[in-house]
């Protein structure tokens, strides 16, 4: 570790530390050694960003997403044969949903270490993916948004230290303005339908439809700067955009005193609707969503598409669609969905929470020896091994592939479409992170026979009796 540790240079040393130091941030990614093939999108640099979010359940949900499909295409013990070309060509992928990127996915050289045979069986596994291919790369692109959504949900509580942002709000509700055995949903901007559920349920929808708001108006909550420099004016927050977070806050029943006070702004005027709106369409003919756009900030345009359709009543929607290609629309609710699951409602489905509180929350996939624990030896010396390879080819990737800051063009950014350039290939990795499970496979081998061979032999000398009491120690 110290000797890989070293290897790091500037900052990323200090991230690094930090990540170690969260033992389910550090569980999350130990989940993923499994694939080889993802760690190419590994950014050292924006961990720490990633860790000041006050997003970790949420992160954390990305991860096990990310694992649960490769797992879905291949299986459990397949999935170290899963190479870095394959996964740069199945991210940001809708096969199940899109018939171009399918048939672009077939004609392609992936699971290149697989047979004929497994993959077309793979290929029809390909079809049943929900939603957008997650990986690293996409991941850290995605948080970027998250970030901003999440910055516009701080102004409604103060985040103790080690707390996530919707661990606060969730300690905040106070059932205010509720009707018992309801949940209200909110389907248009002044517009509320009373649906049955729990007040577990008022907390997790409730959250979900903040993030949903959010959502339809970061660009008009932008964080305040604190300028330590004369620098060129930034942009202030719209105080009837806030006052409308804050209503909407304390509608779905929480209560703080930063929502008091944002609720003496002056408020915006809208439009009730007498019926809900169309539901938005996922799936189009013709080219669709360039794959740059399929991850990160939303260009604008898409942004202005999609505004008047986030709501959780489209975002949890589970009808499934399939077409030439996929909408703006399609991407921002995968992308939802990867970061807060489908809710634990009766509602919306019954998978996932915006808290994490999932039954799966708990639950790191291991690996299939008996080393599975994350802090073991073994699983210490994957780490040590994919972070030295990490380390070697770090600063030449970064000048090769695209930042995730520049990748990210959105409404708050005039900055042109980046162009995804992302070089250099991790099949070596793939195959020495095979060859050195085989090596540890083949190490435990001999270690059983030797023990077997010496309690064999001390059975003959000292008896049954003496065994039996050994046993209850192994």
């Amino acid at each position: 570790e110290l000797r890989w540790k070293a290897c790091l240079r500037g900052r990323r040393l200090t991230y690094l530390k930090g990540l170690l130091l969260d033992e389910k941030f550090t569980a999350g990614f130990d989940a993923l050694l499994d694939i080889p093939g993802v760690w190419d999108g590994m950014r050292m640099t924006t961990l720490n960003k990633m860790m000041a979010m006050g997003c970790r359940d949420e992160c954390l949900n990305y991860l096990r997403r990310i694992k649960e499909v490769f797992t879905s295409l291949v299986g459990k013990e397949a999935l170290g044969r899963i190479d870095t070309a394959t996964v740069k060509a199945l991210e940001g992928r809708a096969p199940g949903a899109s018939t171009k990127d399918l048939s672009e996915l077939r004609g392609g050289k992936i699971f290149s270490a697989f047979s004929d045979r497994e993959r077309e069986m793979i290929c029809e596994k390909l079809k049943m993916i929900d939603g957008l291919v997650p990986s690293l790369f996409t991941f850290f692109r995605d948080i970027q948004h998250l970030k901003l959504c999440i910055n516009c949900l701080k102004r409604l509580v103060v985040v103790p230290k080690r707390e996530s942002v919707c661990e606060t709000l969730a300690r905040t509700y106070s059932g205010k303005n509720q009707r018992k055995g309801y949940v209200k949903i909110q389907i248009a901007e002044d517009s509320f339908l009373d649906r049955t559920g729990t007040p577990a349920d008022c907390v997790d929808l409730g959250i979900r439809q903040l993030v949903a708001l959010a959502m339809r108006d970061y660009p008009s909550m932008p964080a305040d700067c604190v300028q330590t420099v004369q620098t060129a004016p930034t942009k202030e927050a719209d105080p009837a955009v806030l006052r409308s977070l804050a209503d909407l806050a304390y509608e779905l029943g929480f209560d703080t005193p930063q929502i008091r006070a944002l609720k003496e702004f002056p408020s915006r005027t809208t439009a009730r609707l007498d019926s809900p709106p169309s539901p938005p369409l996922h799936v189009t003919s013709g080219d669709g969503v360039a794959m740059p756009a399929r991850s990160g900030i939303p260009r604008t345009e898409a942004y202005k598409e999609d505004r008047d359709s986030l709501f959780v009543t489209h975002l949890h929607s589970e009808q499934q669609h399939r077409g030439e290609s996929i909408t703006s629309f399609f991407v921002r609710k995968s992308v939802y969905l990867a970061f807060f699951g489908r809710p634990i409602s009766a509602n919306g489905g019954n998978s996932g929470s915006v808290r994490g509180s999932s039954p799966n929350d708990s639950y790191i996939p291991e690996r299939p020896d008996d080393s599975s624990s994350p802090r073991s030896p073994e699983r210490r010396e994957d780490i040590d091994y994919f972070m030295s390879a990490y380390t070697q080819h770090d600063d030449w990737a970064q000048t090769s592939a695209i930042s995730v800051e520049d990748a990210n063009e959105g409404p708050n950014s005039s900055a042109p479409d980046a162009t995804l350039d992302r070089t250099g290939e991790w099949e070596w990795v793939s195959a020495r992170a095979r060859e050195k499970a085989r090596e540890r496979d083949r190490e435990r081998e001999v270690r059983e026979k030797r023990e077997q061979a010496r309690l064999a032999q001390t059975e003959q000398v000292q008896g049954s009796t003496w065994i039996s009491m050994v046993s209850r120690y192994f």
